[in-house]
């Protein structure tokens, strides 16, 4: 068992952006409390966007996709704030103590708003050095904290009781479904199988097996097919659409574009392809 003075320090940290960054995709292996202090983040699970702003708190699942942007206020004002993960370990423990189980998975949003209170004001507060504008942790007292917040946002939202406290792997997903839902994160292979509820090698013989042909290929063509039906259909530009299919940056998303189709997304209209029906997958549309 890593030490508690470990723990604390790996489950609150504190981050501070002054740049714009591109959008970035990962796989949430924890559930997680964010209470952003100045700035926007945006998250987008694979149905929706969710702006947190300035003040707010936001929880997200376990075991999820995110796309995500650190947005600073201005100039001189940082995307500033604190994460808490609220891990295995921790959530096993109140799950003993409270008398806490799962019963059913139903499906929630991907992130989840919290409500401004006191209490949870109280505890985020309590992390930051105002002087000197860093990170102030004390393992015993971090750990009560950790276990009050996950509390509160139980009392707001009881149903989270059956995310919270279900320790079992992801199942095995219908596979065709899973990736037609999944393809525009970028995230590794491992990730994909993972979420899956596969292991890589059975990830990879299911993969050609069901869709004829390996991960890579169909990825880049699943997200192309899109890109071009977005543009040509639905006059969306490239700096909209990018980040919507895996791309890290716009430039990234029109080298690919034009490597796969051999013309710019600008030149669409004056080439016309025909799409397969089956290649098209209509979300944030």
């Amino acid at each position: 068992m890593l030490p508690k003075k470990f723990i604390a320090k790996q489950q609150i940290q504190i981050h501070c952006h002054y740049l714009r960054e591109d959008h970035k995709d990962q796989l949430h292996s924890e559930h997680v409390i964010y209470h952003l202090i100045s700035g926007t983040i945006k998250f987008l699970d694979n149905k929706k966007e969710y702006i947190c702003k300035e003040g707010d708190y936001w929880y997200c699942y376990k075991n999820q996709f995110l796309k995500y942007q650190k947005i600073p206020q201005d100039r001189d004002t940082p995307c500033k704030f604190i994460r808490m993960e609220l891990d295995e370990q921790l959530l096993k423990k109140i799950a003993r103590e409270k008398k806490l189980r799962s019963t059913w998975m139903e499906k929630q949003a991907g992130v989840i708003m919290i409500k401004n209170n006191l209490s949870m004001q109280e505890i985020f507060a309590s992390f930051i050095n105002n002087e000197s504008n860093t990170m102030t942790v004390d393992p015993d007292a971090t750990l009560a904290k950790m276990e009050k917040a996950a509390m509160i946002v139980l009392e707001q939202h009881p149903q989270l009781k059956n995310a919270l406290f279900d320790f079992n792997q992801p199942t095995r997903k219908v596979f065709d479904d899973f990736m037609q839902n999944n393809f525009m994160f970028n995230v590794s292979l491992k990730a994909f199988a993972y979420m899956s509820g596969r292991s890589i090698s059975t990830f990879k013989r299911d993969f050609i097996k069901t869709f004829k042909m390996p991960p890579k290929k169909w990825l880049v063509e699943k997200r192309m097919q899109n890109a071009y039906y977005m543009i040509s259909e639905k006059g969306k530009r490239s700096r909209e659409i990018y980040f919507l299919l895996g791309f890290g940056s716009e430039s990234n998303f029109c080298f690919a574009f034009k490597k796969y189709f051999g013309f710019n997304p600008s030149q669409v209209k004056d080439n016309k392809i025909v799409l397969g029906e089956n290649g098209i997958n209509k979300f944030y549309i």
